[in-house]
């Protein structure tokens, strides 16, 4: 919320649904984007969104993370490994992305910001 109050667009992300949120966002200022960060094409479709909606993305927050069990031991091999797919391969999908590009990623760079935008992944 800090991020629309200084000015910039906020694209929010989650996996499932954005319904806690609801009432709360003007839209004006805030988009919706359901999308698992750890698959590198939904990443993909979640930029080009936010490119066409806001025609730029300056900051990327990838703070996307689960929690299986409070307790490591208990884990399932399942659960870690789904645990580790979204802590450690969202960030590195915008990573890639936004680092070794896509077409619509290197289009959006030579605009001139007229309002920060960002994308921020729960």
């Amino acid at each position: 919320m800090l991020f629309a109050e200084e000015g910039a667009n906020v694209a929010l992300n989650d996996v499932r649904s954005l319904s806690a949120y609801e009432g709360q966002l003007d839209r004006a200022v805030y988009s919706e984007h359901i999308a698992d960060v750890s698959v590198p094409d939904a990443v993909e479709r979640m930029v080009e969104e936010v490119l066409e909606r806001w025609g730029q993305l300056d900051i990327v927050l990838a703070n996307a993370g689960i929690n299986r069990d409070g307790f490591l031991a208990k884990l399932s091999d399942e659960n870690w490994d789904e645990v580790l797919r979204v802590i450690l391969a969202g960030p590195y999908c915008f990573a890639g992305l936004l680092f070794h590009g896509s077409k619509t990623v290197a289009r959006s760079s030579s605009r001139l910001p007229s309002r920060r935008s960002a994308i921020l992944a729960k």
